[in-house]
């Protein structure tokens, strides 16, 4: 069996002569290495074509600004002029467009609540009674208005049974030993 799952009590301690050579002495080695010499100690500066003359450059970049600075102002200048009966007819069609759209719109919330109709009806049926025996019982329990009575469910034994019950309200904590589900499992295992 090995012992590397055991803990380390006491921290390892670098000797003297650690990571290098020693040839005995109580230091390690006087030797440096080109590794540990410093390097890299002068700037390197432009010279030639990479000297900038930082005047003339901003000068320039301004003259290129104003050059297109104008021509930005030409452009502006310069519109085409617009031909008031394509302008009309662009304004019609827009109209024509807007107006079909919103007769659609129309149609669709129409045929939306027509829809809506046909269910709150399937609802009422299935609720108020068996649709397939109501011609049936037409005759015993019709209203002036032509709905059943009694609800279908009105008869059953096992009625509201649940209604005197509080209802359990869930609530969320976030720690697993306090929260709902864990009270529970502890009554109903543990104690």
């Amino acid at each position: 069996m090995t012992t590397a799952h055991r803990p380390t009590w006491k921290a390892a301690v670098g000797k003297t002569g650690e990571g290098g050579w020693n040839s005995g002495g109580i230091g390690g080695s006087a030797g440096l290495s080109h590794l540990d010499l410093p390097a890299h100690t002068k700037l390197k500066f432009r010279t030639g074509k990479q000297v900038v003359d930082r005047q003339q450059s901003l000068k320039e970049s301004l003259n290129k600004l104003a050059k297109a600075e104008k021509e930005a102002n030409k452009r502006l200048l310069q519109r085409p002029a617009v031909d008031e009966e394509v302008e009309k007819e662009g304004r019609l069609k827009l109209l024509k467009s807007t107006a079909e759209a919103e007769r659609e719109a129309v149609k669709k919330q129409e045929e939306e609540k027509e829809a809506a109709r046909d269910e709150e009806k399937l609802e009422e049926a299935a609720l108020l009674g068996n649709p397939l025996l109501a011609g049936a019982s037409n005759n015993n329990n019709n209203s002036s208005s032509g709905r059943l009575k009694r609800r279908w469910n009105e008869d059953v034994v096992f009625r509201n049974q649940a209604k005197g019950e509080p209802e359990i309200k869930k609530r969320f904590i976030n720690d697993t030993v306090r929260n709902d589900f864990h009270k529970r499992f502890l009554n109903k295992f543990i104690r």
